[in-house]
């Protein structure tokens, strides 16, 4: 028995250090498939992406796509969203070369509280850059301006502010210095990695200590007073049962109201929301460029 104990023991003790292998297995939250940015310009805006999904806990995606091969852009990013194994809330940010179409879908919570009309805001400074050909620019200024509402700090009523360090960015010169320092990056998932392989573990020590625990409890627990009584000695001489109240549920019947007309979009936080092919519930907003 103890060598099975031990042996369960270094089997979760194994799964808890590897652990860090599955986390670090990452999403992939920029897709360049059009291949508008280069390596450079990928690893400088995933450094941002990266800050909002840890800071807010939302999943942010940027896909380039050639073509959405005949499928409206709506269907395609919410597909696209659903399809890809991204947590439930989040938001996709897609944009179609050859139909020239740039699009937000919205998940879970966020369908209620980043409404379409304020995604047109913040995609407002971000289409003059798609235009240019400026993709790198375009969708910095698009990470900018939605972390800063998620802070707080922006809304319809504000704009973009043109000196800012993202507009600074030039494609064409990379500055490294506008990385996240990869040091500080490393430290700090490493931190939240290795808290989590120590609760796991902690849980899973837990665990076998109460199993081990019950094991060792020989005692029997009984389901009456029976057993402990010693035959013959105890005589009920009668019984009978009273009853001292009563209590009656009651469920009203609801009544079934009809409604005219089949479409799946309804008003929400300001905007619409539709449900994909899959059933999820997104909202979002987009345009041409």
């Amino acid at each position: 028995m103890k060598k099975i104990i031990c042996f369960f023991l270094s089997a979760m003790l194994i799964f808890a250090l590897t652990l860090p292998c599955f986390t670090a297995a990452e999403l992939p939250y920029l897709i360049d498939d059009a291949d508008l940015l280069s390596e450079d310009e990928e690893l400088y805006l995933l450094a941002n992406i990266e800050k909002i999904v840890i800071g807010y806990g939302y999943d942010i995606v940027i896909h380039t796509t050639q073509s959405t091969n005949g499928q409206d852009i709506i269907s395609y990013c919410d597909d696209y969203y659903d399809n890809g194994g991204y947590s439930e809330d989040g938001l996709i940010f897609v944009i179609s070369m050859d139909e020239r179409d740039y699009y937000t879908s919205t998940s879970g919570t966020l369908v209620d509280s980043l409404p379409s009309y304020e995604i047109d805001s913040i995609c407002a400074d971000a289409v003059p850059f798609l235009s240019q050909g400026a993709y790198c620019d375009a969708f910095s200024t698009y990470l900018q301006n939605l972390s800063d509402y998620f802070a707080g700090g922006y809304s319809s009523d504000t704009h973009y502010d043109e000196s800012s360090d993202y507009n600074q960015y030039e494609s064409d010169s990379f500055d490294i210095d506008y990385l996240i320092d990869p040091l500080s990056d490393f430290l700090y998932d490493f931190f939240y990695k290795e808290l989590a392989v120590v609760i796991v573990a902690c849980l899973i020590a837990f665990l076998i200590t109460k199993l081990i625990k019950s094991r060792m409890n020989t005692a029997v627990k009984q389901s009456d007073a029976d057993n402990y009584v010693i035959k013959g000695t105890f005589t009920v001489s009668g019984s009978r049962d009273l009853f001292i109240c009563s209590s009656v549920n009651r469920t009203p019947i609801s009544k079934s109201n009809t409604s005219s007309g089949g479409s799946s979009h309804r008003s929400s936080g300001g905007g619409s929301s539709h449900t994909s092919s899959g059933g999820t519930r997104h909202g979002g907003s987009g345009g041409k460029f």
